[in-house]
C-alpha cells in the first residue's frame, strides 16, 4: 500500500508538498482542462441533477477493442474527440513533441467516457501497470517522471499501479450542465475503477493554474519534485485510498453514474 505520509516526509527534502493543480487556464485546452468556477456547484438540487443525469451515460471503454467489439460508433466518437482536443491543446502549448494520436489512443488500457446523447462530454485514459514487471518502468510514459517520483512508485507495495492520463473535458461542458460538475465527476468515477482494480492511482497535474481543490479533495498528494512537460510545469500526484469529494452533489453524480455504468471492457 502506498504510504503517502512516509512519502511526504521523504519528498520534503526535495519540494514543498503542493495541492494538485488540476484544471487549466481559460480557453486553453491544456494537459488538464478546467471548468470556470467550481463554486458554481455548491448548491445541491437533487431533483434537477437527477433529471439531467438521465441524459448522461458513463462508459468504461477498451482503448484497443477485441475482434468481437461491436460498439464502434461510440469508440470512433471518443477517438475523434480525443484527436481534435489534443491537437488544439498541443498547438496552444506550442509543444514540439511528435505525437501520433492513433498510437497514443490505442496503447492505453481503457478509458472513462462521459456522453450526452451522441456528444462526448469528457474522457480520461486509464492504464494499469504491474510493478513487478521489468518493462513497467521502462515504459515511455514514465520517461518524464522525476527520479524521486519513480522511487516512490517502485516502493509501492501493491502489485498494480493505475494512471489517469489525457484528462479532457469538452469546452461546452466545462461550466457544467444542470448543476453537474463533470470534471470532478469523471475523476471520481475513474477512482472507482482504480478501487475495482485494487490499485493506487497516479496522475500528472499542471502547476500553472489556480484551480486546485478537485483532486486535492479526493485525497491526492504530490510525490517528488515538480517537472516540466509540453512546456508547462507539472506535478506527479498519487492517491492510495480516495475519499469522498467535499460536495455532496458531486458524490451523488458519481454514485448515480457508477451504478448505471456500461462496462465494455468485459
Amino acid at each position: 500500500m502506498l504510504k503517502l505520509n512516509s512519502i511526504a516526509n521523504y519528498q520534503l527534502r526535495w519540494t514543498t508538498l503542493r495541492n494538485f493543480n488540476f484544471l487549466n487556464g481559460e480557453n486553453s485546452n491544456g494537459l488538464i482542462p478546467r471548468i470556470e468556477n467550481t463554486e458554481n456547484f455548491s448548491s445541491f438540487n437533487k431533483k434537477e441533477i437527477q433529471s439531467a443525469l438521465k441524459t448522461i451515460k458513463y462508459y468504461i471503454l477498451p482503448a484497443k477493442p477485441g475482434r468481437d467489439f461491436k460498439e464502434t460508433e461510440i469508440y470512433n466518437r471518443a477517438y475523434s474527440f480525443f484527436k481534435q482536443f489534443w491537437s488544439e491543446t498541443f498547438k496552444d502549448l506550442k509543444s514540439e513533441r511528435e505525437f501520433n494520436y492513433a498510437d497514443e489512443f490505442r496503447k492505453q488500457d481503457a478509458l472513462s467516457l462521459l456522453m450526452k446523447g451522441e456528444e462526448v462530454v469528457g474522457l480520461v485514459f486509464l492504464n494499469y501497470y504491474n510493478r513487478f514487471c521489468l518493462s513497467t518502468f521502462d515504459h515511455s510514459y514514465f520517461n518524464d517522471y522525476p527520479d524521486e517520483s519513480l522511487f516512490a512508485l517502485k516502493r509501492e507495495r501493491k502489485q498494480n499501479l493505475m494512471t489517469q492520463q489525457h484528462f479532457s473535458i469538452s469546452k461546452r461542458f466545462r461550466n457544467g450542465f444542470s448543476g453537474i460538475n463533470f470534471a470532478a465527476t469523471i475523476v471520481g468515477l475513474s477512482l472507482k475503477v482504480a478501487k475495482l482494480w485494487d490499485s493506487p492511482c497516479f496522475v500528472v497535474a499542471r502547476e500553472d493554474v489556480a484551480s486546485k481543490h478537485i483532486v486535492k479533495n479526493f485525497g491526492f498528494q504530490q510525490i517528488g519534485p515538480s517537472t516540466k512537460m509540453h512546456n508547462v510545469p507539472v506535478s506527479i500526484m498519487g492517491c492510495d485510498e480516495s475519499k469522498e469529494y467535499h460536495k455532496q452533489d458531486v458524490n451523488f453524480c458519481i454514485d448515480y453514474l457508477w451504478k448505471k455504468r456500461i462496462d465494455l471492457t468485459k
